[in-house]
């Protein structure tokens, strides 16, 4: 599995659901579908689209001033936060993550930022756990063992190489957008 065929299965779950309605969290609709769509792979490529989608979170983890987006976003959240928020960026789409990888600043143009700044939406709202670990829940019901996944995702991570073009070189970031957003007495319901 590539890059390209995991941005595949992550569309076609983002698909498979009503992004905009107001049922459900956007993290638990996400980790569902996604969910329902890794059992239906081999055991090999689940554990080939965790790489790849470890990678993707990876990638935007890595980005100069992430930690500051998302401290503006969420008014601040520890580590394991963090990642569930690098995995949300992932769950918002590949346009949407392309567009975060290019400049961070451009999340200020995404309706549910646009909405959290308003106090429309949870300032949690592009947290996503349960996306985040679908590989190992989708790898868990067909085997009834998560930790396989662990070891074999270790194994498979050195043995799958990198088919992502290189980050983006670093640069004096700068979130002016964001900044006005979240800055301007916005706040979002608790």
């Amino acid at each position: 599995m590539n890059t390209d065929q995991c941005w595949e299965i992550i569309e076609a779950a983002r698909a498979d659901v009503n992004l905009d309605g107001d049922t459900g969290s956007l993290d638990d609709l996400l980790g569902d579908a996604l969910i329902a769509r890794l059992t239906r792979l081999s055991l090999p490529e689940i554990v080939a689209f965790e790489v790849r989608f470890a990678r993707l979170r990876g990638r935007v983890a890595d980005l100069d001033g992430i930690h500051r987006v998302c401290r503006l976003l969420t008014t601040g959240v520890g580590d394991d936060g963090f990642t569930d928020f690098c995995a949300g960026l992932v769950g918002l789409g590949r346009h949407w993550y392309d567009l975060v990888v290019a400049d961070p600043d451009n999340l200020a143009d995404h309706p549910a930022v646009r909405r959290m700044a308003a106090g429309a939406l949870h300032e949690y709202a592009l947290l996503a756990e349960d996306f985040q670990y679908a590989a190992y829940r989708a790898y868990e019901q067909l085997t009834g063992s998560e930790d396989e996944l662990w070891q074999e995702t270790d194994r498979m991570w050195e043995l799958l190489p990198d088919d992502r073009d290189p980050a983006p070189a670093s640069a004096d970031v700068r979130l002016p957008r964001l900044e006005t957003l979240f800055t301007e007495g916005n706040a979002a319901p608790s």
